[in-house]
């Protein structure tokens, strides 16, 4: 994309996939990518807003992206089909992300109003780099993540739920 682009309705990859490049691709609608992905880069960012669920976020290129937004009300859920990094900031105003296995890396600020993450037994969260945390993190149930690792200096990792975590690493932070 050689500009920002917003999605109103369902955005199908029938055939190839979607370079986002530095730009940012808002989708308020659903997602249906097929066979097919996001290609995304250090630059790119996604907001993903509207009602319901949106479906698997499918993304490939770089395992890192810049900023990443959820604003998905009634019982909206994003789910993973990829690992996710985010170097910018995540911003989560509603609306639940299902790591659905995958691992999620933060290396920046995250802001929470409401939303949780899902997780699953195979699921892993790394929270590094720096910025600010939400008062607290929901995770929905199994309640159970593989691995979870804490390396950020001066934030405090608080949720409002308890789970399992297979392989804890506490770097930095508390």
């Amino acid at each position: 994309m050689a500009s920002n682009v917003t999605v109103g309705g369902v955005l199908t990859l029938a055939t190839g996939n979607l370079s986002i490049s530095s730009s940012t691709l808002s989708l308020n609608g659903s997602f249906v990518p097929n066979a097919n992905s996001l290609v995304v880069i250090a630059g790119s960012s996604i907001a993903i807003g509207g009602s319901g669920a949106f479906g698997t976020l499918v993304t490939t290129g770089s395992s890192t992206i810049n900023n990443f937004t959820i604003n998905r009300v009634s019982s909206g859920t994003v789910t993973l089909g990829a690992n996710l990094g985010i170097g910018g900031t995540f911003t989560q105003t509603n609306g639940n992300l299902a790591l659905n296995g995958r691992t999620r890396t933060l290396s920046g600020p995250y802001s929470r109003t409401n939303g949780s993450l899902a997780i699953v037994a195979a699921s892993s969260l790394v929270i590094d780099g720096s910025g600010a945390l939400p008062a607290e993190i929901a995770f929905t149930t199994p309640q159970q993540i593989n691995s979870l690792t804490l390396d950020r200096s001066g934030e405090t990792l608080t949720t409002s739920s308890s789970f399992t975590v297979t392989n804890l690493n506490l770097l930095s932070g508390t």
